[in-house]
């Protein structure tokens, strides 16, 4: 015998796992469709439907003493490198809700790295389509990555 859930039962709280009828069906803008992160729209996300920084990305830094120049940032599974002019840093990173923090590890040359014990956070902001990324400084003790991460829009290559 199957149950129903419909208009007649008694409401139920939030967190019973019952979902409405309407409710039920997959969302297509949050489906993967495969382990490797991607969805059926094309666009990278996590496990669970999260866009994902894992990539390549491109921007033009927003202010400070990179301003106007622009910023190549390639993610991971769990490291980082971005390069500017003729310099680049590499680091370690993570992502939670809409948080991104970020480690150096190292640069060249070697005075581009911040100090391994300051780390950055940042919000990242996506686009409906996980295309591009904004991101914006909550906590940077670094001035030189800050330079170049805080304001800037990201759009994946």
């Amino acid at each position: 015998m199957s149950v129903l859930v419909g208009a007649c039962d008694p409401p139920r709280p939030a967190d019973s796992g019952v979902m409405q009828l309407q409710d039920a069906a997959p969302n297509d803008s949050n489906t993967n469709t495969d382990s490797g992160g991607g969805s059926d729209s094309g666009v990278p996300t996590d496990a669970g439907g999260q866009c994902s920084f894992v990539g390549s990305w491109q921007g033009t830094i927003a202010m400070g003493a990179f301003a106007g120049q622009t910023l190549r940032w390639s993610f991971t599974a769990s490291t980082w490198t971005a390069g500017i002019a003729s310099g680049s840093v590499q680091g370690t990173w993570s992502y939670t809700g809409t948080t991104l923090d970020v480690n150096d590890t190292s640069s060249m040359p070697a005075t581009l790295a911040c100090p391994a014990a300051e780390r950055g956070r940042y919000t990242a902001t996506f686009d409906g389509t996980c295309a591009t990324v904004r991101l914006a400084a909550i906590t940077e003790p670094c001035d030189g990555r800050r330079a170049y991460a805080d304001g800037i829009t990201l759009a994946r290559q």
